[in-house]
């Protein structure tokens, strides 16, 4: 007696976007660091880009957008927001050295959550805390 054959569904996961590598958009991208920064972290400004040195369209199809920002205590730091932060384009890879060059903290990001672990290891945003486990004592003495 043999095995009973096992037919198999078709593979669907391009039908669902699965197999396609999607890459962000730096615009959009800007915009929420742009407003995480304005309520979360007042203290830290971004710097708006210069006309002459940064054209939109031209960063948009680069791949990539700048943003300066001006830290707390005299410091500036620049992030790198970049479609595809794997496969650097030239113009990031420029910067990067750029900023090892002249000790200026930066950082390639391609997220809102990379952007907030940037800051974080930049030491702009603070750690998350953990809660405190088990009662505290004040709740464990409260009186009622």
């Amino acid at each position: 007696m043999t095995a009973p054959r096992v037919e198999r569904a078709p593979r669907r996961r391009g039908s669902f976007g699965l197999d396609e590598r999607r890459f962000p958009d730096p615009a959009r991208v800007e915009a929420e660091l742009r407003s995480f920064l304005a309520g979360r972290l007042p203290e830290v400004w971004p710097v708006p880009t210069p006309p002459g040195v940064s054209d939109p369209a031209r960063a948009d199809a680069a791949g990539g957008r700048t943003l300066a920002l001006l830290l707390p205590r005299g410091q500036v730091a620049v992030l790198r927001i970049d479609r595809d932060p794997d496969r650097p384009d030239p113009e990031s890879i420029a910067l990067a050295d750029r900023c090892r060059a002249m000790r200026i903290p930066h950082a390639t990001v391609s997220s809102l959550a990379e952007g907030r672990s940037a800051l974080r290891r930049l030491g702009v945003e603070p750690r998350p805390e953990a809660p405190p486990a088990g009662p505290t004592p004040d709740a464990a003495f409260r009186r009622s």
